[in-house]
């Protein structure tokens, strides 16, 4: 046996609240229906439940600055003066890491991108062989061995290549490198500035 449903008053307010209700859900806009008719209980149910979806994206208010591609706010990023001990740290890790092993490879001039966000730090250069590259090295520092390289360095840890560019290079350079936070980047002039 079927059970039904209980009865709606059908009071002159209780409908023009119920069809406001449904005017509302059928467009997806807030109704400007009359607003001195008291809402019956099924109309307040119905309220309650359209009225807990999420906001759109652009109505959420910001608590704070947006997360980067690591999850570090932007506000903790900022691009760094690099030493030269730094830069034989970089060089030699990334020479280190690489099949075969680069010995003889510096930075190219005016490449190197030094910066940090939050406790990492963050390292990017173009290397080339130097005098005394063994043919092996310089085989190496072709086509890809000579697009630029990221790497990166946790508060208690050491350089670890991260990335290195495509080719062809993204016109976007390094804001296309998701490993390298958007806001690093952006203050790097995202890597287009220098070759």
């Amino acid at each position: 046996m079927r059970r039904r449903s209980p009865a709606i008053p059908r009071s002159a307010g209780t409908l023009a609240a119920l069809c406001t209700i449904g005017a509302a859900l059928l467009t997806g806009c807030s109704s400007s229906g009359p607003t001195n008719a008291a809402p019956s209980p099924s109309s307040a149910a119905t309220t309650a439940t359209t009225s807990t979806a999420a906001p759109a994206p652009s109505t959420v208010p910001a608590s704070g600055p947006p997360p980067t591609a690591t999850g570090t706010p932007a506000a903790h990023c900022r691009e760094l003066t690099v030493p030269p001990a730094v830069k034989a740290e970089v060089t030699s890790a990334y020479g280190r890491q690489n099949q075969p092993r680069l010995v003889h490879i510096r930075p190219r001039s005016g490449t190197f991108y030094y910066g940090s966000c939050g406790g990492t730090t963050y390292a990017a250069a173009v290397f080339e062989p130097t005098a005394g590259a063994t043919y092996a090295e310089q085989v190496a520092s072709q086509d890809d061995g000579a697009a630029m390289k990221y790497l990166s360095r946790p508060a208690n840890g050491g350089w670890t290549l991260l990335a290195s560019d495509g080719l062809p290079r993204d016109p976007r350079g390094c804001a296309a490198i998701r490993q390298i936070p958007a806001p690093l980047a952006a203050l790097w002039g995202d890597c287009l500035a220098r070759p």
